[in-house]
């Protein structure tokens, strides 16, 4: 009787988004969000989508988990230099186009508001009589 060696299994395992959520603890909803990349802070996870369905090889996952430790240590070791009495927040752009936005609801929710006489405010916005 002669062993025959067997041939390696070059095939690269391939994962679902509950088998990376069940290795990472966390949702798939999550898993979902980083690969599509909008987690602040954490870098986009590789993926393989077919139509709805989405596949993540088992070496990308690897190698993003090692990227992320490492991002992690790099943003750790830096914090270290930053000044921690400035306080960290949106931007003032931000904040300027939040308010902009609120001016402009306020402004529009006022346009189409009653007035005390029989006018209405919309009646007043096609006249071009709102303040």
């Amino acid at each position: 009787m002669t062993l025959e060696s067997k041939p390696t299994n070059t095939k690269e395992e391939i994962l679902t988004t509950s088998d990376v959520a069940a290795e990472l603890r966390c949702s798939k909803a999550h898993v979902c969000k980083v690969i599509r990349g909008q987690v602040s802070g954490v870098a986009r996870l590789p993926a393989i989508h077919m139509g709805r369905r989405v596949l993540i090889r088992r070496s990308s996952l690897e190698q993003w988990k090692i990227d992320s430790e490492a991002g992690a240590e790099d943003r750790q070791r830096l914090a270290g230099y930053a000044d921690h009495s400035e306080k960290v927040g949106p931007s003032s752009s931000v904040i300027h186009s939040r308010r902009a936005r609120i001016d402009a609801d306020i402004d529009f929710t006022a346009a189409f508001s009653t007035c005390n006489g029989s006018e209405s405010g919309r009646q007043r916005l096609k006249r071009g009589t709102v303040s």
